[in-house]
C-alpha cells in the first residue's frame, strides 16, 4: 500500500531554490532518482510513496547559481 510522506528541512538564509531528490532504493542509494522537485520557497515536500526504504537529500542554490547539497537521509515507508 502507499502512504503520504512529508519531507521537511530547515531554511537556508541564502537559498533561492531548494531541490529535493528522492531515491527509490536505499541499498543502491544514488543509482536512480525516483523524484526530483525544485521549488523556490518551500521547505517541505509532500508525496505518496509505496511501502519501501528511500533515500533523500536537498540541494540549495543561491541567486548566483552556487549550489550545496545536504547529507543523505533514509526514510522507511511502512
Amino acid at each position: 500500500s502507499s502512504r503520504t510522506v512529508t519531507f521537511s528541512w530547515s531554511p537556508v538564509t541564502v537559498a533561492s531554490i531548494y531541490t529535493i531528490q528522492i531515491f527509490g532504493n536505499w541499498e543502491k542509494f544514488g543509482s536512480s532518482v525516483l523524484i526530483e522537485k525544485a521549488n523556490t520557497t518551500a521547505t517541505a515536500y509532500i508525496t505518496t510513496l509505496p511501502a519501501d526504504s528511500y533515500g533523500w537529500n536537498i540541494q540549495v542554490s543561491d541567486v548566483y547559481g552556487n549550489k550545496a547539497t545536504s547529507g543523505f537521509w533514509k526514510v522507511d515507508v511502512p
